[in-house]
């Protein structure tokens, strides 16, 4: 959200806030500059869209948080690097 993201820049990191599954908004991301990316978005849809369009364009290695276990196993077929199940991963926190 836009606090957090203002937050993560008053702290001297690069953050956006916008519409992730806006091929505009993903072209003007610096991927080349990126280590990893974290896609932490609960719609399965818009998930799938983000995920699928930084893997075509061969950017770093691609995280993904999964809400079910169906969904984890969608995004491990699409293609990310690693899925992790949030429900589980928070869950032994």
């Amino acid at each position: 959200d836009y606090t957090r993201s203002q937050s993560a820049k008053e702290t001297g990191l690069e953050a956006l806030c916008a519409e992730a599954t806006s091929q505009d908004v993903i072209d003007k991301l610096e991927l080349a500059k990126a280590a990893l990316i974290i896609v932490a978005i609960s719609d399965r849809f818009s998930s799938r869209t983000v995920i699928e369009r930084l893997k075509a364009m061969g950017g770093p290695p691609v995280v993904a948080v999964a809400v079910t276990p169906e969904h984890l196993e969608e995004l491990v077929e699409i293609g990310v690097d690693e899925a992790v199940l949030a429900p589980l991963e928070t869950g032994l926190e």
